[in-house]
């Protein structure tokens, strides 16, 4: 993609040379000036940036935002602390202490609110249309046709979700430091300069920092090498020694990382010959949908039956991969870009299936840059034996399909303005997808409508039945619809595919909320064995221990909870509750007072200790806090009143 300066003198024979239909070196365009750069630099990145403009009124959306951004504890502050749990440790399975840092930096900035991320964004994809302009021009494109490239780029509606979801942060973030080290790159060929070389691995090490997918630019820079005229292969490869070093490290970082999430797809099913038949099939996926982007869709499930869908997939890819090599021979770029898609595509090619989805938008973002380098110097050479008057005609034509793009990717930026509207969209352009039938479920439980929820669910457990989650989904809609037979059904069903914490406790909330507690207090414990630290099971044990008189046991919970946290309100009321009922009022009184400590508002908490209060005679210190109780807007018991001295008592 990138040329050097040096050309080799090429040898001529007496025979007539053959006509070529598109010349493989048409003649070099003017070399632009620095501030005629940074003028088309900022003309790209305005333009870019406005078909995206709609997702500022955006929001979250219940796909990854709330574990990568909303709820996650590492961005909320830039401490010390938060920022060593970015480099050092994993989120969901993805190793990403830059775009974590970023999105730090927004709550830093503005909180939460969504407008912020989205417009960081957009920003971030501004900028990488402006530098894949850049990295066009060093390929000798003609500034015009560089930005029109770009734009194409930039505009295709297969880069809405990168651009948009504000989680992908990954996918805008990796690609401008990428970008950064192919132009760094692309300076070390012209100028030999090692200086050069050394920051396109600094911009690299970055890149992978930001998202692991960075790791094919090592294969890149092998690429530019070879368009550039280098022949040395061993002096290129040592050359290239650091950077292959640092893929190796992204390579194991996302190998772990993925495997420690259970992201991996394994089984008996994916054998090596599925595993080229989904790779084949996903490439042609792209394909179509770079070519043909009128039904996108955030999420496309694995084929059911990979041999019986994917079966020509192979044979189809031989075919393109023979005429880009024959047509290569004629117009290099063509080579040169599709290589470059394929590489920077390989990694997210399920040779290693993972994940919930085939494909997905958001791993185009880079790659496009190989087919938009193909239509940069495709029109150049098209362009280059015409007049000016056809070349501005030419121009004018280009704009057609980059406004119909522009667009498309305006439209498609509405479908992400919340998860309602994402996974609606999702259910009718892939209705046999368990995720979106499940998300847009959850979409409906946040929204309180529990019976829209349930239709949705019953439709993700009808495409997956063998996945505990559908079941629990689906089981918490029951619950919500106050459906506790139903709700313990589909619990039960769920603990037959999984033995997940989670499930025993919320099959023993069910049997709590029935009043069940002698069914529920197994369900709880067994969740603890599969969990020792789970705090709620304890405190759901110890009440239900209370609730059945069993006051000791329930200390015993109480107290291992409030080892771990001794500020748990629940539990150190619910203690407090129980040692009264032993009798034991000291410690009755330890705990109610703790409570109220932590928070002078808790009204129980204060009323039991009233109680007890009562009961050591000490009555100024009962009507302290019974008067504090009223103001907050509690009734007291008459029972409670009675047993005050008249001098004492109040009225209601």
């Amino acid at each position: 993609m990138v040329h050097s300066r040096t050309s080799r003198r090429r040898e001529t024979s007496g025979k007539t040379p053959r006509v070529r239909t598109l010349p493989a070196e048409a003649p070099p365009a003017p070399t632009p000036s620095a501030a005629t750069l940074r003028t088309w630099f900022l003309g790209v990145a305005v333009l870019a940036a406005l078909p995206f403009l709609p997702a500022w009124r955006n929001g979250f959306v219940n796909w990854d935002d709330y574990v990568f951004i909303v709820n996650n504890p590492h961005i909320q502050s830039l401490s010390p602390r938060n920022l060593w749990a970015m480099f050092a440790g994993y989120l969901d399975g993805n190793y990403i202490p830059l775009t974590q840092l970023s999105f730090a930096l927004n709550v830093a900035i503005h909180g939460l609110a969504p407008a912020g991320f989205h417009l960081t964004n957009i920003l971030l994809h501004a900028s990488n249309a402006g530098l894949a302009m850049l990295l066009l021009v060093r390929s000798r494109a003609p500034v015009p046709w560089a930005a029109a490239g770009a734009l194409l780029f930039a505009w295709h509606p297969l880069r809405v979700e990168s651009v948009v979801w504000a989680t992908e942060r990954k996918d805008v973030l990796f690609a401008l430091f990428y970008l950064l080290s192919l132009l760094a790159y692309a300076r070390y060929l012209e100028g030999g300069v090692r200086r050069d070389r050394r920051a396109a691995l600094g911009w690299f090490v970055l890149s992978g920092l930001a998202k692991q997918m960075a790791l094919s630019l090592p294969v890149v820079l092998l690429l530019l090498d070879v368009v550039a005229g280098r022949r040395r292969p061993w002096a290129l490869l040592r050359e290239k020694a650091p950077f292959f070093a640092v893929a190796a490290g992204l390579v194991l970082v996302a190998y772990v990382g993925q495997h420690s999430a259970a992201s991996l797809v394994t089984g008996t099913q994916y054998t090596p010959l599925h595993r080229v038949l989904l790779s084949c099939n996903s490439l042609l996926v792209y394909l179509k949908n770079a070519f043909w982007p009128l039904n996108l869709c955030c999420i496309y499930p694995y084929p059911r039956d990979v041999v019986a869908e994917a079966a020509y997939a192979p044979m189809l890819v031989a075919a393109l991969a023979g005429g880009v090599v024959w047509a290569g021979r004629r117009f290099p770029p063509l080579a040169a870009g599709a290589a470059f898609f394929v590489l920077t595509l390989l990694p997210v090619l399920n040779v290693v299936p993972a994940g919930a989805q085939a494909v997905a938008d958001r791993f185009t973002y880079l790659p496009a840059i190989g087919l938009s380098f193909i239509a940069a110097q495709g029109a150049r050479a098209l362009a280059a034996r015409q007049g000016r008057s056809v070349r501005t005609l030419l121009l004018a034509i280009a704009v057609v399909p980059l406004v119909f793009l522009a667009a498309r990717s305006w439209n498609r930026t509405g479908v992400w303005r919340d998860d309602l509207a994402l996974w609606t969209d999702a259910v009718r352009k892939a209705p046999d997808s368990y995720v979106a039938h499940s998300n847009l479920g959850l979409a409906w439980m946040q929204r309180e409508n529990y019976a829209d929820a349930l239709r949705c669910f019953d439709r993700a457990v009808a495409v997956s039945p063998t996945l505990a989650d559908g079941y629990q989904n689906r089981a918490m809609a029951h619950r919500k619809l106050n459906q506790p037979q139903a709700a313990l059904a589909d619990y039960t069903v769920a603990l037959t595919l999984s033995s997940a914490a989670a499930l025993w406790f919320f099959r023993a909330e069910t049997y709590f909320e029935a009043g069940d507690c002698p069914r529920a207090v197994p369900d709880y414990t067994r969740a603890l064995a599969e969990n020792p630290g789970y705090g709620e099971a304890l405190l759901g044990r110890g009440i239900c221990h209370g609730m059945q008189g069993d006051y000791l046991l329930a200390i015993e919970d109480f107290s291992a909870l409030l080892r771990e946290n001794p500020d748990h309100l629940d539990a150190r009321f619910n203690r407090g509750k129980a040692y009264y009922e032993l009798a034991r009022y000291d410690e009755a009184l330890a705990d109610f007072d703790h409570a109220l400590q932590v928070d002078p508002g808790f009204a129980k908490a204060r009323y039991h200790r009233a109680v007890v209060w009562i009961k050591r005679e000490r009555y100024p210190d009962a009507v302290r806090d019974l008067r504090l109780v009223m103001d907050l807007g509690y009734v007291i018991e008459p029972a409670v009143m009675e047993r005050l001295p008249p001098p004492y008592r109040l009225k209601p």
